[in-house]
């Protein structure tokens, strides 16, 4: 609401633990704390829950993550998320806040594109609760997911890596929507979509979902599209 906040990533030679906030009414950065602060990891799944800035997987120099933590800016502190319940060890999943829980699914291990599955985290509760897996989509990795304030939505993505001795990520060019409530998946439409894409960008607008750029088949992207659900 005031701030920026960023942290984790991939330095110059290895993952990074540390972080920042910026405040654009006084042009000014200050560090976040450290104690208790997440392992090192880039990759990261991560939602901002209008309290704290929950972060979940990625990969470090351990490998890849099944661990997280969440950051409250008003006391300046990390704060553990709990095992029990939580995904798998994971990296480039998707995660946005529904209003209530922080929904993470999809991603990658070093086996490739995990099987289509994922959990809702509840900060009040602190506690996970499993995604259906019934009628959910094709398995992905590096896809940004948006609340629409009834439902998840996200388009595109890295599919199943193709065989061979080079194995490659797929570009895809489907998305779905996931109601948590009643935990039910239905497929977007098509029609006049983007071209397949995977670590594109994604927004909600208060009526569309607009997605933008990417990497594509044989390269980066410079097209997108908009979809009125």
């Amino acid at each position: 609401g005031s701030e920026l906040l960023v942290w984790g990533g991939l330095g110059l030679d290895a993952p990074l633990n540390d972080g920042g906030r910026y405040d654009p009414a006084s042009d000014r950065w200050r560090p976040l704390a450290r104690a208790n602060a997440p392992s090192a990891r880039r990759g990261a799944a991560a939602a901002w829950t209008g309290a704290a800035l929950v972060v979940f997987g990625g990969v470090g120099d351990a490998g890849w993550l099944a661990d997280g933590a969440r950051y409250e800016p008003a006391a300046d502190q990390w704060r553990p998320l709990p095992r029990t319940g939580s995904p798998q060890a994971r990296a480039y999943a998707m995660a946005t806040w529904t209003g209530r829980e922080v929904f993470v699914w999809g991603g990658a291990d070093d086996l490739g594109v995990l099987p289509a599955d994922g959990a809702l985290y509840d900060p009040a509760g602190d506690r996970w609760r499993r995604v259906s897996t019934v009628g959910a989509p094709a398995p992905r990795s590096d896809v940004t997911a948006v609340w629409t304030g009834r439902e998840v939505l996200f388009w595109g993505g890295a599919g199943i890596e193709m065989p061979g001795p080079f194995p490659r990520q797929v570009p895809l060019d489907t998305g779905a929507r996931y109601e948590p409530d009643a935990g039910t998946w239905a497929t977007l439409e098509t029609d006049g979509a983007p071209s397949p894409r995977y670590a594109h960008g994604a927004v909600w607008t208060g009526e569309e979902l607009l997605v933008w750029g990417g990497d594509g088949v044989l390269a980066a992207m410079s097209s997108g599209g908009r979809l009125r659900p």
